[in-house]
């Protein structure tokens, strides 16, 4: 069974986290063209969601457009108009210091436990159901480990042995790769 996943992660309020590849693998292996995938919805600034339903799409909470904010995404190269956002409960926002903690140390434990309980996810609802493009399904079991999980993203890239590119363009070509769940709980599934 190979699902779609939306993985938004966070490690500095100006840079997104990468997507990890393997060193071994030409990264062109991982490019494919956005036709590919139409219900990857492209977020002002950075940040992509999900459409999952006519007039709705998940999203990382701290990439969707500012609540009360006029915005607009993109679904299929189309600029659709969002209604609201709609946060969940408790979320809460990277404090900039953590941040610079967090990166002055090189130690990422305090910011892998405030993201524990950090509720980063946001539904954003459209002003008008998309027609045009088929939501993703959502996965609804609950026996994730040994699945292969499908990546889908256009940020920053890095492979295992180096880490991050720092050079690595966002927002540029779409990519993807494919891992295997090793586990998953009520709020997260992880892969190595």
């Amino acid at each position: 069974m190979k699902w779609m996943l939306a993985v938004c992660l966070l490690v500095a309020s100006t840079s997104a986290g990468a997507v990890v590849v393997r060193a071994d693998v030409d990264d062109a292996k991982y490019r494919v063209p956005t036709s590919e995938f139409p219900a990857l919805v492209d977020l002002a600034g950075e940040g992509h969601g999900v459409l999952i339903a006519p007039q709705w799409v998940v999203a990382a909470a701290h990439a969707a457009p500012m609540q009360g904010m006029e915005g607009d995404v993109s679904i299929s190269g189309v600029m659709r108009k969002v209604k609201r956002v709609v946060l969940y409960p408790g979320y809460s926002k990277v404090p900039d210091q953590l941040i610079k903690d967090v990166l002055a140390s090189g130690d990422f434990a305090k910011l892998y436990a405030f993201l524990d309980s950090a509720n980063d996810i946001a539904l954003i609802e459209l002003a008008s159901p998309v027609t045009d493009v088929k939501p993703m399904t959502l996965y609804r079991g609950d026996k994730e480990a040994g699945e292969t999980a499908e990546l889908v993203g256009k940020g920053a890239t890095g492979d295992g042995i180096k880490g991050q590119d720092p050079d690595s363009p966002h927002r540029t070509v779409l990519r993807r790769a494919f891992n295997v769940i090793e586990g998953g709980d009520d709020r997260y599934v992880w892969y190595r």
